[in-house]
């Protein structure tokens, strides 16, 4: 799994001296990951353009560690902070460009000062990002031929340009409107995502909080953490169990079709995917809750196993042994159904209800062997295996779903 790109701790950062002192950030703690958006909110005085600040090697650190690429930035010498700062792409509310270079050539400014790069693989590479954002056809134009947006699409591509680990922008939206900001912060989203550096948007605008995987909050110097990717891959997992209840219903009226359980296993692994990559990237409740999910998720995956093998084995039954097989399919589907129906609206009472209702189809499987046993002489050999390989099957799914629910119940409390 990736190692984070950014770890503060134990950050502490005031302005002023003796009575008129006044700590921004408090003790803070986070890391950033490649790959992710990250926003950062609070009043105004409230310490975000610091931690900005200091993450990219523009403030000296006071107390605690900032780490950026794993180079340590408290007291490090100004050769280390000159390096880390190549490492990250600015962005801020004013797009800072020169009024008398082009489009074309503020972007290019932004390579003057590494010796690696031509003047002719600069031009090339500025052009490739002024495609990127849109503005292809704009290169040679003049900042004041541009509009607000389009100069800050600029601004990102020069933050682009240097292909940066990190990107830090300042309130990049402050100056512009709706449509306009909301354009660019996806083009933002959209190139970090393609280049995986992670970004850290400092911002007041409530219309694009739903870009980030996370959000902090600073307050008092304090920061609180809300995990928009991981409520969102929980409502995916919540649709997926209800995905295989739809799933029973069609497989239980028809075979079974190569499209319908390969959407079902895509859906699967992305999801497991993504929650791997959470679980991992970094210890406490959100890592915890990630590895819950990955749990149910792989539960649910083995219960499509047991409905699609039981649905078959339904269906190759010998007629004298239909009524006990059918039994066995009907308590199933029931049982998967209550389960996204709890899954829909998981307060704890339909929950204890699931487990309960999980927890006594146990004797009921026992009762159609039972049943068998006792009229064995009514079935031939073929007809007794089938229903002892409905029973096995009907107990694995019972016991998958059982995981399933007690998962549902500790995500609930």
């Amino acid at each position: 799994m990736p190692d984070a790109l950014i770890t503060v701790t134990g950050l502490i950062h005031a302005f002023g001296d003796g009575t008129a002192r006044k700590t921004v950030l408090d003790g803070v703690n986070v890391s950033f990951y490649p790959g992710e958006i990250v926003i950062v909110m609070g009043p105004s005085g409230a310490g975000k353009t610091t931690l900005l600040s200091l993450v990219g090697a523009l403030r000296f650190v006071q107390e605690g560690s900032v780490q950026v690429g794993g180079k340590e930035l408290n007291k490090a010498p100004g050769a280390l902070l000159r390096g880390v700062r190549r490492r990250i792409g600015f962005i801020f509310q004013e797009h800072n460009l020169l009024n008398s270079l082009t489009a074309c050539e503020n972007i290019q400014l932004a390579l003057a000062t590494d010796p690696g790069v031509s003047r002719r693989e600069s031009k090339k590479r500025a052009l490739q990002l002024l495609d990127q954002v849109g503005l292809a056809d704009h290169a040679d134009k003049l900042p004041r031929q541009l509009s607000g947006g389009q100069k800050q699409r600029i601004a990102i591509a020069r933050a682009l340009v240097r292909e940066p680990e990190i990107i830090l922008a300042d309130e990049p939206t402050a100056a512009l409107d709706g449509h306009s900001g909301r354009a660019v912060v996806e083009l933002l989203q959209h190139l970090a995502r393609k280049i995986g550096c992670a970004v850290l948007l400092v911002t007041h605008d409530n219309r694009i909080l739903d870009i980030a995987d996370r959000i902090l909050t600073l307050e008092d110097g304090r920061m609180e953490e809300t995990n928009l990717r991981m409520d969102r891959l929980v409502r995916e997992g919540a649709q997926l169990i209800e995905l295989l209840a739809r799933y029973a219903a069609a497989w239980a009226s028809a075979p079974a079709t190569a499209a319908l359980r390969d959407s079902f296993d895509t859906r699967a692994a992305a999801l497991l995917e993504e929650l791997a990559a959470l679980a991992h990237q970094r210890g406490g409740p959100m890592s915890n809750r990630a590895r819950r999910w990955i749990s149910m998720t792989e539960n649910l995956r083995g219960l499509a196993d047991c409905l699609e093998q039981m649905t078959a084995s339904v269906r190759a039954t010998p007629a004298g042994a239909q009524h006990y097989a059918q039994l066995l399919q009907d308590g199933l589907e029931f049982l998967i159904y209550t389960t996204a129906q709890v899954c829909a609206t998981p307060p704890a009472a339909s929950l204890d209800l699931l487990l309960t209702l999980v927890d006594s189809n146990g004797p009921s499987v026992n009762a159609v062997r039972d049943e068998y046993l006792n009229s064995r002489e009514r079935y031939t050999p073929e007809a007794g295996r089938f229903i002892f390989d409905l029973t096995g099957l009907y107990v694995r799914a019972t016991y998958f779903l059982h995981k399933v629910a007690v998962g549902l119940k500790e995500e609930a409390s």
